[in-house]
């Protein structure tokens, strides 16, 4: 479940039928985006709705969990923050001068 249950209707019941399809002794690998990601070109930007917060998902799922994060430090130019931002369906306020923009790609890993 790479990068996919955030959008996902229901969150928690698209966990418990991956569970339900897991072969027994299974895993189930899921990675959302960390709470770190693209979080200076975010600040920028209009505000977005609340979302779910995963982990309260997974850990009340009753599944044993496992949990990587993985960071990498990048640098952004103003083209590239908006390419970004326009995959998410928002725009910066951010101006010519407010870059290069140093961020964070964030992935958060989960082993259950």
């Amino acid at each position: 479940m790479v990068r996919m249950l955030t959008h996902c209707t229901n969150p928690a019941r698209a966990l418990e039928e991956a569970q339900r399809v897991l072969r027994p002794g299974g895993t189930i690998v899921i990675a959302v985006q960390g709470k770190e990601h693209l979080s200076a070109l975010m600040q920028g930007t209009p505000a977005r709705g609340a979302k779910d917060d995963v982990q309260d998902i997974l850990q009340n799922s009753g599944l044993t969990l496992e949990r990587q994060d993985i960071r990498r430090i990048i640098s952004l130019t103003l083209r590239d923050a908006q390419a970004l931002l326009r995959g998410y369906g928002r725009s910066t306020r951010l101006a010519e001068a407010d870059f290069p923009l140093t961020d964070t790609l964030h992935l958060a890993l989960f082993k259950a």
